[in-house]
């Protein structure tokens, strides 16, 4: 077997048939389904194992920026992680996953988000993070002065108008837009539907939303992925998206760190929990990297002479060494990952000890929505 290692020009269709096969059942869709991982200009962002010519093994990635409270944090969006049957538990998708992510990094990348929960992951380092409240919204129709119509290509100015005003989202080129409103129908298939939805008020386009109904453990699934705009608009929107997608409520996903979306779901009389903020496992893949793109808003939470003596490098065991002045707190990557994105470890004796790194974090990260690989 050769690899891990990027796929070649020449062994793209036939990655596509090994991917298909696996996600697919051998329907030809994946291609079209997710565009912006698989195209050949990120052909060096999928990597593979090959035996015979044959790719065995697949774990893609998306490097993308995303935007928190004006920081610029790259991150590695990671997907379509799959192994022939035949070829599974020899260890191939792990060495496939470690070979990205250290491409990843070598971009820029300084945060993995994996898609999926799977033990492959924890292994890995990465872990469920953040908070959210959840509401189950039951279909009906759209509170008062509100509409909701499905939203087509001729849109896609409006929607990119409505997103870049969000305060933590994704750094998304108009080219990224129109291959995801391309990718909607071709993962709109049997009982799978996938759409945005945008929100008006008294005629004006205020909001959107993008949602999924969806067959997952034998059971049908309708899920808000994403959202952009007046917050009171659209949870007034919620039961008529439910409503168009057929389905008898909707699951609404509201992170933590959204000043106005959790108390009005909380208000909403809805069925209501604690989550973490998304079905996706992340790791702080290079502490080095993300701190450096972290340092605006590290300024502004605790200073810039504190901002100076925190430091953070990773030591010769993989260790991540934070250094608060002349005070050293050494982490394994998934502890910094669940002090850094708001799931303290339990047991941690250390955190009456971290008066500056409890000023600085949690900081958000984006629900996947339309990025999801």
């Amino acid at each position: 077997m050769e690899g891990p290692r990027p796929a070649k020009p020449e062994e793209f269709d036939r990655l596509m048939e090994t991917i298909d096969g696996i996600f697919a059942g051998g329907r030809r869709h994946m291609r079209e389904g997710f565009p912006l991982l698989f195209n050949m200009d990120n052909l060096q962002n999928l990597f593979i194992v090959v035996e015979d010519g044959r790719p065995v093994s697949h774990v893609g990635v998306l490097v993308r920026d995303v935007y928190l409270f004006g920081c610029r944090l790259t991150t590695a969006s990671v997907g379509s992680v799959g192994t022939l049957e035949e070829y599974r538990g020899r260890g191939i998708a792990g060495a496939c996953l470690e070979a990205a992510e250290k491409g990843a990094v070598a971009q820029g990348a300084s945060v993995t988000l994996i898609s999926g929960r799977r033990n492959l992951y924890t292994r890995f380092g990465a872990l469920q993070v953040g908070s959210s409240l959840v509401a189950d919204v039951p279909a009906g129709d759209a509170g008062k002065g509100v509409t909701v119509r499905r939203a087509a290509a001729a849109d896609v100015a409006l929607l990119q108008s409505l997103y870049e005003r969000e305060p933590v989202r994704f750094h998304r080129p108009l080219e990224d837009w129109q291959a995801m409103l391309r990718s909607l129908e071709a993962r709109s298939r049997g009982r799978n539907n996938h759409a945005i939805f945008l929100v008006e008020r008294d005629g004006e386009p205020v909001a959107y939303v993008f949602a999924s109904h969806f067959l997952w453990d034998e059971g049908p699934h309708t899920r808000a992925g994403e959202f952009a705009g007046c917050r009171p608009s659209i949870a007034a929107a919620l039961p008529a998206v439910a409503a168009q997608l057929g389905a008898e409520a909707i699951q609404m996903r509201a992170p933590a760190w959204d000043s106005v979306l959790p108390g009005l779901l909380g208000a909403g009389g809805y069925e209501t929990r604690e989550e973490h903020l998304s079905g996706h496992t992340v790791k702080v893949s290079s502490v080095e990297n993300f701190l450096q793109q972290l340092r605006p808003l590290i300024e502004e939470r605790v200073g810039r002479s504190a901002a100076d003596a925190f430091r953070c490098s990773t030591d010769t065991a993989g260790l991540y060494e934070c250094w608060v002045g002349e005070e050293r707190l050494t982490f394994e990557p998934p502890a910094f990952t669940a002090l850094a994105f708001g799931q303290p470890a339990p047991g941690d004796e250390e955190r009456d000890r971290r008066g500056v790194l409890d000023r600085i974090f949690p900081v958000p990260l984006p629900l996947p929505g339309l990025n999801y690989v």
